[in-house]
């Protein structure tokens, strides 16, 4: 069409208005010849249905009776029908009973098609349908349909739109002719003023209307358009320089990418910041102030966005006018048009230098934090076993001695006081730990069902001695219908056990204290209420209780810290409980009138756990059998001359482990090193080790797991300073059956070698 392009527009209008004409009758003619076609062709189509059901109503009997003369003679009906080229009748197996040919030659399928309903064919349809009787499909009918009529109509069709063609493109011509002058000059006149327009960007110029026609309109509407066009560009113009002002003077780079993925422009802050012009920095210049090792994960990050026109955050270093590398966050967002076009990207580079220094010092920060934290538990765990391993050889030779019949009653009561001693300043270092665990959130809860009265009964058997030695009357009512929670044993006897001997420590001899138990059936929980009748608290104790290191009004000012205790047993007391979902809080009337706590837990309603007996007695005084006294194993019931291994490197214990067990009547072998411990054992074979486990060549889990893959029925007893959760489990691991904490009594020793060597 490019010689169309040169002429004249009123050829070209009048091309163009024969063209359309000529155009919308073919399309006009083409459109009618498409409807009748398939118009003509649906009515074929209906009517072969319609003669396919008639034949299938009047076959039923001749298929129901297998009657072939009958059912041929139906079909010999549809010879009336010349637009049925041919048709078959199958029985309910597919097996062709009668058919029909109008022509010779016609092919009829062998049997019966296995879909129903229409189907076009070529020059031709055929219509498929069931022969039914009472819902029973007795046969198939086949018939095939000819287009010859079709197409005998078109024809006659096809030369009547000829003639309608060829008489209606001459009198377009004709009257293209006439009319093009006409409608041609207010065309010329906006042709003249559009090119005026574009060659000189003046919109201020209007083209002449003629008439108020169409065409009129027409220019009327273009003039207007040229006024508001004047405005637009006026506003954009506008709009343009305010932009550019306003990211000038932002304090973040700006810029701006076309379809390419090439920069446009960036503002006056990105010129200044890289002190480049802006030539320099459209296309692909400005990845030069990129650092050359961040530049391929930027682009990239780029690059991907672009190609799915996504936003992007990309972090990388810009070299700076100064010739410093600063950090800065790029973030573009996709541009696009009113009719949702790509247009190319906007974004921004913000300077996040300071915020990068910030996060590393922060994390320089932490890092130390975290090593001060691992140094401080590998400190306190050393504290713990360098106080508690001193203390090991006084509290088994004091307990021993406490216990042995050939002393005088006054050395053994001498004896005593130095292990009760002993094992208070343990229990003092364990309360610290503690506290450091609980804080720090971690320590580990062994959760299970577990019956509430034989917590508290332990925890009251280990306060036993004191409530003997002070006189003082012990209730018990453990009333509560339910008892089994859901808890750690061990912590929570920690818990009544520190609430027992505060209300032991503060109440004065032959005075009381109550235990009682309580179900709340509206809470799902059971109360536990410990009572006495000592100094009480004031509001203000009452206040400050459950904090670390508290101490009472007893204990402040000018007067005698005559109770001891650092005031940590309440405040992990507390956190245990809380740990279990529990509550507990202190009641009390004032000095000299008692005081109450209250420790709620939640009930394990699911679990029920066997009678064990051991409760639901209540009780006034000494002497009943309610409560069990700590078991106290009997000297020298173990069988004589086992062999025992001792493999711990500080002396003094050594050498206190060795005489104890001696006397009881072991064959005992001393070592202090993992290499004694390993030759002893290779020497001869022994029955149970006893072992530290920080030794000065290795390790003593190490060696007993070694030990236990030579021997296997050796039983193992750790004995070691240190106690966390981990350590036990370590100990567990490894062969030791059970894992005692230093400092020990001599009770704990014997009841724990029994364990492992009575049968």
């Amino acid at each position: 069409m490019s010689w169309l392009a040169d002429l004249p527009v009123q050829r070209k209008l009048r091309f163009a208005m024969l063209f359309t004409s000529s155009m919308a009758l073919v399309l006009a003619c083409g459109v009618f010849l498409g409807v009748e076609y398939n118009g003509y062709l649906r009515n074929i189509e209906q009517t072969m249905a319609a003669l396919a059901r008639v034949t299938a109503n009047n076959s039923t009997a001749a298929i129901a009776f297998a009657d072939p003369d009958d059912a041929q003679e139906n079909l010999e009906a549809l010879r009336a029908e010349p637009q049925v080229l041919a048709a078959a009748l199958y029985d309910s197996s597919g097996v062709l009973i009668a058919s029909y040919r109008a022509e010779e030659g016609v092919a009829l399928p062998e049997v019966a098609p296995d879909w129903i309903g229409p189907r076009e064919i070529e020059d031709g349809v055929v219509h498929v349908e069931p022969v039914v009787q009472e819902s029973r499909r007795l046969g198939t009918i086949y018939l095939q349909g000819t287009l010859e009529q079709l197409y005998a109509r078109m024809r006659i069709y096809a030369a009547v739109v000829v003639l309608v063609l060829a008489a209606s493109i001459a009198l377009a011509w004709m009257l293209a002719s006439v009319l093009q002058r006409t409608l041609a000059r207010p065309v010329i006149e906006l042709a003249s003023t559009a090119d005026a327009i574009s060659k000189g960007s003046d919109y201020s110029l209007r083209a002449r209307q003629y008439g108020r026609d169409e065409l009129g309109r027409l220019t009327a509407a273009f003039n207007a358009m040229l006024e508001r066009t004047q405005q637009a560009v006026g506003a954009l113009r506008e709009s343009e320089a305010r932009f550019r002002q306003m990211a000038d003077a932002a304090p973040v780079l700006i810029w701006l990418a076309d379809t390419s993925g090439g920069c446009t422009w960036v503002n006056q802050r990105w010129v200044d910041f890289v002190g480049k012009p802006l030539e320099r920095l459209t296309g692909d210049g400005w990845i030069d102030s990129i650092h050359p090792d961040d530049r391929p994960h930027a682009l990239e990050a780029y690059h991907v966005a672009f190609r799915a026109r996504k936003p992007f955050y990309s972090e990388y270093r810009m070299r700076r006018h100064d010739g410093e590398d600063r950090w800065v966050i790029d973030h573009g967002i996709p541009r696009f048009g009113a009719g949702g076009d790509f247009t190319g990207y906007i974004g921004s580079c913000t300077d996040v230098t300071d915020r990068k220094l910030g996060e590393q010092e922060v994390a320089l920060a932490r890092d130390k934090a975290l090593a001060a934290s691992r140094a401080k538990d590998e400190f306190l765990a050393a504290l713990s076993h360098e106080l508690r391993t001193p203390l090991n050889p006084v509290l088994l030779v004091a307990s021993d001695a406490a216990q042995n019949p050939d002393l005088p009653e006054s050395v053994r009561a001498d004896f005593d006081l130095i292990a009760k001693n002993v094992a208070l300043e343990a229990r003092l270092i364990d309360d610290l730990l503690d506290l450091t665990r609980i804080v720090r959130g971690k320590l580990s809860l062994d959760l299970r069902p577990r019956d509430l009265h034989v917590i508290l009964q332990d925890a009251i058997a280990t306060v036993w001695s004191d409530l003997e030695s002070k006189g003082i009357r012990l209730h018990l009512d453990l009333a509560a219908e339910q008892s089994v929670i859901w808890g750690d044993a061990v912590r929570l006897q920690q818990v009544f056990w520190n609430v027992l001997k505060n209300a032991v420590k503060f109440t004065p001899e032959r005075g009381e204290v109550s235990v009682e138990t309580r179900t709340l059936p509206e809470s799902g929980r059971v109360r536990v209420l410990i009572t006495d009748t000592g100094i009480g608290l004031t509001p203000a104790e009452l206040g400050r209780i459950f904090e670390a290191f508290s101490q009472g009004e007893h204990a402040e000012g000018t007067k005698t810290h005559r109770f001891g205790g650092l005031g940590l047993g309440l405040a992990i007391s507390r956190m245990i409980v809380e740990l279990h979902s529990g509550t507990i809080h202190a009641t009390s009337e004032g000095r000299d009138k008692g005081a109450t706590f209250h420790v709620e837990l939640p009930l394990a309603l699911d679990h029920q756990l066997p009678e064990t007996g051991r409760a639901g007695n209540p009780f006034t005084g000494f002497g009943e059998p309610v409560i069990e006294a700590p078991v106290r194993a009997e000297r020298h019931a173990i069988e004589p001359r086992r062999s025992v291994l001792v493999v711990e490197d500080h002396q003094p214990t050594a050498r206190t482990l060795t005489q104890l067990l001696t006397r009881r009547g072991f064959d005992v072998v001393a070592a202090g090193t993992v290499a004694e411990a390993r030759a002893a054992a290779a020497a001869r074979q022994f029955e149970l080790v006893i072992s530290d486990i920080g030794l000065p060549d290795g390790d003593g889990v190490e060696l007993m797991t070694e030990l236990r893959a030579s021997h296997p029925a050796l039983r193992g007893l750790a004995l070691s300073g240190y106690g966390a959760e981990q350590d036990i489990s370590r100990s567990h691991d490894a062969g030791f059956e059970d894992h005692l904490t230093k400092p020990i009594n001599v009770e704990a020793l014997d009841r724990a070698v029994a364990k492992l060597l009575v049968k």
